[in-house]
């Protein structure tokens, strides 16, 4: 196997991962890990169970529409801008 860990961003393609290396019979989490982005439902039951990064989405979409009407009325906009994690 060339690869240890693979990251997926679609959580749909994710649950896919986890099935195709069961099917091939790669142990995960023991040969390959898995990790994804923005939780969904249909993942609770997945065996193993997957790691996940939980993201605020409604805050993201907020922070994003506040720094697009700054620019577009030319205001400063911080280089970097970090959500509440809480």
């Amino acid at each position: 196997m060339v690869f240890r860990r693979l990251y997926v961003i679609i959580y749909t393609e994710l649950l896919g991962a986890l099935a195709e290396l069961n099917n091939k019979g790669i142990k995960v989490p023991g040969e390959v890990l898995l990790a994804g982005f923005d939780d969904i439902a249909e993942a609770k039951p997945a065996n193993p169970s997957l790691s996940t990064v939980c993201q605020p989405i409604k805050q993201l979409g907020e922070i994003a529409a506040e720094v697009l009407l700054a620019q577009i009325y030319s205001e400063q906009v911080p280089d970097i801008i970090k959500p509440d994690m809480d």
